[in-house]
């Protein structure tokens, strides 16, 4: 019995040695990753501060994107051009992202041209961007997967302002939102980056009127072309 009892001891010294053993691992590994992401926030951060100074007096970019509604056989019911000025006076770092996802500079993975807006809630918003998967489970920035909310100093105060989609904090990537509404419950938790200048016609209507309560689109919502802004052809096109 005495033995049988010394060697329960053993087994249970040596299990609280394992687990303490594991404990001291995970606190390390989780220090370190805490690091790293402390690391990346700051980089981020100066980042932000460095693009800030650099773009003091220059006008805003403005991007576009050209969307074509589908029905639920594929046919073309309409299409029409967005035409997006992008805050890169107050988020240079998200501005710059999208910019570049709309002109394809960084590769032509990175770029939504034939990327849809998989998710559209009328009254509410349409949800784009998801560039790898098309569902809103994927999504790649510029930065790699994913970068830093840079700043929540714009609200989501009105319709026609596009906002970063995430999964949580510090988890943008080429996802975003177009709303069609004011939306104060979104504020301080989404990055607000750009603003819909100009539309052809009525496309942002016909947008909404693919989507459902539940986000899922009757038909398709495609972005078939994308770039950045002449200014003169703008003002001539929308003249």
């Amino acid at each position: 019995e005495r033995s049988e009892s010394f060697r329960r001891i053993q087994e249970e010294e040596a299990e609280r040695e394992r687990w303490q053993q594991e404990f001291e691992s995970r606190s390390k590994t989780d220090l370190a990753e805490e690091a790293k992401r402390k690391e990346a926030m700051d980089h981020d951060r100066q980042e932000h501060e460095r693009l800030l100074a650099e773009r003091k007096g220059l006008s805003n970019p403005v991007v576009f994107l050209d969307v074509e509604v589908r029905g639920s056989g594929g046919r073309a019911e309409a299409s029409g051009r967005l035409e997006i000025e992008l805050f890169a006076d107050v988020v240079p770092r998200t501005a710059e992202n999208f910019r570049c996802l709309c002109t394809g500079e960084k590769g032509k993975k990175l770029r939504f041209k034939g990327s849809t807006f998989h998710r559209i809630i009328p009254g509410f918003m349409a949800q784009g961007g998801d560039i790898t998967h098309g569902d809103g489970t994927g999504g790649l920035s510029i930065y790699g997967h994913t970068f830093s909310d840079e700043s929540f100093a714009r609200l989501h105060s009105r319709c026609n302002l596009l906002s970063m989609a995430n999964s949580g904090q510090h988890s943008n990537n080429s996802q975003f939102f177009v709303l069609f509404k004011q939306c104060k419950h979104l504020d301080r938790k989404h990055v607000v980056f750009g603003e819909i200048l100009r539309e052809d016609g009525d496309v942002m209507k016909r947008m909404e009127a693919k989507g459902s309560e539940s986000g899922d689109v009757d038909g398709s919502v495609v972005i078939v072309n994308c770039g950045e802004v002449d200014e003169q052809k703008s003002r001539e096109r929308f003249r």
